[in-house]
């Protein structure tokens, strides 16, 4: 009944496959917290909204949410595993956290267009078209992400995941992106911004700790 683009399914596919080590021996939640506690209190223009807090779900971990006017996002750290992450977004890890990061906005935004359809703003979707692209930080690959909209009552509503290890943990970044329709291209731009300004500066606190 629910469609989902071809680029998500071979994404989960990916996902069944990859190897998934044992929890419990790695980094702390704590440990996740305290490293988001090191991001600064504005990034790309979002303002960081209260301290960390534990991540839903199973794979544990700590999230700190950030906002501004029509844009919310969310950086989360899960180091609660056997193995360190690989750095970086390009190992099945990653892969494998994309496409569950891809599978909860999907059921977000398509039950969120069904409560305004129902409410008379709009039709319900039957379709959610996700598209992969990569973020480059000079002559490495930075973040994997993909990225989908849907019609809101005025404009669009632009989801972008994207997901990068740092310093042994996986890092996953939703931003949700409420804009006019001409608007696509610079949601897209300020996603891939704060992504990567997330990933920087843990990157970036992190050789400081270890200096």
């Amino acid at each position: 009944m629910r469609r989902v683009h071809a680029a998500f399914l071979a994404l989960a596919a990916l996902a069944s496959v990859a190897p998934h080590p044992a929890r419990g021996s790695g980094p702390s939640a704590g440990d996740d917290a305290a490293m988001l506690s090191t991001l600064p209190a504005r990034l790309a223009g979002l303002r960081r909204q209260g301290p960390p807090g534990p991540a839903p779900g199973p794979e544990g971990g700590a999230v700190l949410a950030f906002a501004r006017q029509n844009v919310t996002a969310a950086v989360t750290l899960s180091g609660r595993t056997a193995l360190p992450v690989p750095d970086g977004p390009t190992s099945a890890s990653a892969r494998g956290a994309l496409a569950e990061a891809t599978g909860d906005a999907s059921l977000r935004m398509l039950e969120e267009a069904t409560r305004r359809a129902r409410a008379g703003s709009g039709r319900r979707p039957t379709e959610l078209r996700w598209r992969s692209f990569v973020v480059h930080d000079g002559s490495s690959t930075d973040l994997l992400c993909n990225r989908a909209a849907l019609p809101a009552s005025r404009g669009l509503v632009t989801e972008v995941v994207c997901v990068s290890g740092v310093a042994g943990r996986m890092m996953t970044v939703g931003i949700t992106i409420t804009h006019d329709r001409r608007g696509g291209e610079e949601a897209i731009r300020l996603a891939c911004r704060f992504a990567a300004a997330a990933r920087a500066a843990l990157r970036d606190a992190i050789r400081l700790e270890r200096a």
